[in-house]
């Protein structure tokens, strides 16, 4: 879904809203906000919510924004050449989008670390190098095959090459706005469904967090109290030689 969303944003700010690299420029400059807004949300919501519903919840509210501008369009609520009005919109639900996005990622991880401490109690092993490859090596392989949907939608609403702007039908970017929307809430519907698999609730978490550290407890070398004088003794010569 996000292979899909970033790369045919870049067609729609360039040949349906007819932005120029400034005005592209600006609204990608208001982002920047977006990752201390999303701290602000995330802590509160892990801590209202359990993590996997606080998780989905942003999912499904990033996705609404991430669709609200091309919907907007084909309603006929937003113009179609750039003007403060539209750049303001764009920079906002932009904004907006990401910040949630940003927020529940955030939260993703927090529960891939929990799912680490879930493995580790019942196979006894810590893997955190092995689930955290396995996640990027996904993420990785599904952004590729998005840019590859992107592509196929692309040629499916036959968008010309080395298209210009100015010159391009109309009808090419509203089809390609009615195809692209359908394609990127399917996809991530499917993300969020996979989300409701996730099985660990805040007892169980807490639960984990309390067998690993008696088993941490249980696990530690106690320094025997004579090694413990005589280290002692040693370090009292130490500071009378320094003497």
């Amino acid at each position: 879904a996000q292979g899909v969303l970033f790369a045919l944003n870049i067609y729609f700010n360039t040949y349906l809203w007819h932005l120029s690299a400034t005005q592209i420029g600006l609204i990608t400059l208001s982002l920047v906000l977006a990752p201390f807004l999303a701290l602000a949300i995330a802590t509160p919501m892990s801590r209202a919510f359990d993590k996997k519903w606080a998780t989905i919840g942003l999912f499904v509210a990033s996705l609404a924004f991430y669709c609200a501008p091309l919907t907007l369009y084909l309603l006929g609520l937003l113009p179609t050449h750039p003007t403060p009005f539209l750049i303001g919109s764009l920079a906002a639900l932009a904004l907006i989008a990401t910040t949630l996005s940003i927020a529940c990622g955030t939260l993703g991880g927090s529960m891939m670390t929990d799912v680490v401490e879930d493995s580790a109690v019942r196979t006894g092993r810590r893997s955190e190098g092995l689930f955290f490859a396995a996640v990027i090596l996904v993420q990785k392989a599904v952004s590729g095959l998005g840019a590859f949907i992107a592509g196929a939608l692309l040629a499916f609403v036959h968008f010309p090459q080395n298209a210009s702007p100015a010159t391009l039908d109309p009808a090419v970017t509203h089809n390609l706005a009615l195809v692209y929307l359908p394609t990127v809430t399917v996809l991530f519907t499917l993300s969020i469904l996979c989300l409701t698999f996730y099985r660990i609730r805040r007892e169980d978490h807490d639960a984990n967090i309390a067998k690993l550290a008696g088993e941490l407890a249980q696990t530690s070398p106690v320094e025997p109290a004579s090694a413990v004088a005589q280290g002692a003794g040693t370090r009292a010569l130490g500071a009378a030689a320094g003497e």
